[in-house]
């Protein structure tokens, strides 16, 4: 698991440690830890920080020089270091309000160390404990490799391990995936290319997640697997997933700006080795609210219709053929006359028929929207007038749209 600055308070070192500024951000992860005073002048050791870490300052380099130490902070948060902490002694007998201040209007923790506390133990301890969880997290991550991705252990085994971390592989299970939407579109609209902000991004996704759970309490494993997290939960009740999956939505779109994720959740299994098929399941979910262009919902695998069908059936070429029967000739007039007939149609069967309502959606005039049925008619052969038609149209619609995510 990934070390936030909120969750060094307990360390042995760091009881009487306070944060004064920032509090809002006390999320913000800790890659490492660093102590400025090795530079004559402590701003100096900023250039050789990449961001992330915990900074210390003993205010040997910086006295009483309020200006000093607010310039400090402030590129101390351009930086996007965790936060900064500065031990109140003989060089620094208390933080001047104006940096509090200064801390508060950029959202970046500040605290403060009574002098007493040694420095080596404070940064060993914090060292120590980021080392251990992030151990932790590689075993957690292989133990959800080998109960989704892998043939290697056997459920007793998988069983026992997840038991270390008091998890319950005992009892009924479902995956459920955290999605960020159009995340390739999102990091050229924000012109992302820096890898260290794009894993930074991921990283505060991941965290804002197990935040929510250990908010309400819910016992979990989990990882993260390219731009989505994966988690494996005991079964409950629908409205309690439903809640959960919308908690985790909302504050996704909150904390992280411009960013929202899409949830899907496979069906609950009692024997490991069926857990894979909640995986899919939920991949499936993904994957058909991507090829309806849906953001920010969530979706579960009992509730995709006739997609569950069409996941079933192995003859992938029969529902090609099928598809094309029905639509080829539509599908073709579309394509030579650069017309939207194919999508006309879908529209209107998505209406239940109604021309009224159709040409609304379109925005196009009623015998507009009359000439284009009349020509899907004539162009596919079929009356829509016919119940069994556009039950023929819609089957092949839904068909086109499972086969273009596959």
């Amino acid at each position: 698991m990934l070390v936030r600055c909120r969750d060094i308070f307990n360390l042995p070192s760091l009881k009487k440690m306070k944060a004064v500024a920032g509090l809002e951000r006390l999320d913000r992860v800790i890659r490492w830890v660093h102590v400025a005073e090795i530079l004559p002048d402590t701003r100096d050791v900023l250039e050789w920080l990449q961001g992330g870490e915990l900074l210390f300052v003993t205010g040997s380099g910086i006295r009483n020089d309020t200006a000093l130490l607010e310039d400090l902070v402030e590129k101390s948060a351009a930086k996007e270091l965790a936060g900064l902490v500065i031990f109140i002694g003989p060089y620094i007998q208390e933080i001047p309000q104006q940096v509090i201040e200064t801390a508060n209007q950029l959202k970046f923790p500040l605290f403060e160390l009574a002098w007493e506390v040694k420095l080596v133990e404070a940064t060993q301890d914090i060292c120590s404990f980021i080392t251990t969880k992030h151990l932790e997290e590689k075993s957690l991550e292989n133990l959800m490799e080998s109960i989704l991705f892998s043939d290697c252990d056997s459920a007793e085994n998988l069983i026992d391990r997840a038991s270390f971390y008091g998890f319950n592989l005992t009892k009924s299970c479902w995956v459920m995936i955290v999605d960020i939407d159009s995340f390739a579109l999102l990091l050229k609209e924000k012109n992302l290319k820096d890898e260290k902000k794009i894993i930074q991004l991921k990283n505060d996704l991941q965290q804002l997640v197990y935040g929510v759970l250990a908010k309400n309490g819910r016992k979990y494993l989990a990882m993260l697997r390219s731009d989505s997290v994966i988690l494996l939960m005991n079964e409950e009740e629908i409205t309690k997933q439903e809640n959960l999956a919308a908690e985790i939505r909302e504050c996704v779109k909150d904390k992280i700006e411009g960013i929202t994720v899409s949830i899907g959740v496979g069906n609950s299994y009692h024997q490991v080795k069926d857990l894979r098929k909640s995986l899919k399941e939920a991949e499936q979910v993904l994957r058909v609210l991507k090829s309806a262009n849906s953001k920010n919902v969530t979706s579960f695998y009992k509730n995709i219709g006739v997609y569950r069908l069409l996941a079933k059936i192995q003859d992938r070429q029969e529902l090609e053929e099928f598809y094309q029967e029905v639509l080829g000739t539509l599908l073709e007039y579309d394509k030579l006359y650069k017309a939207n007939l194919t999508y006309t149609l879908e529209m209107y069967l998505r209406e239940n028929g109604s021309m009224a309502k159709t040409a609304e959606k379109l925005f196009i005039h009623r015998n507009t929207m009359k000439y284009r049925l009349q020509k899907i008619e004539e162009i596919a052969g079929k009356s829509l007038g016919l119940e069994e038609n556009r039950f023929r149209f819609q089957l092949a619609l839904r068909i086109g749209t499972f086969l273009s995510f596959q």
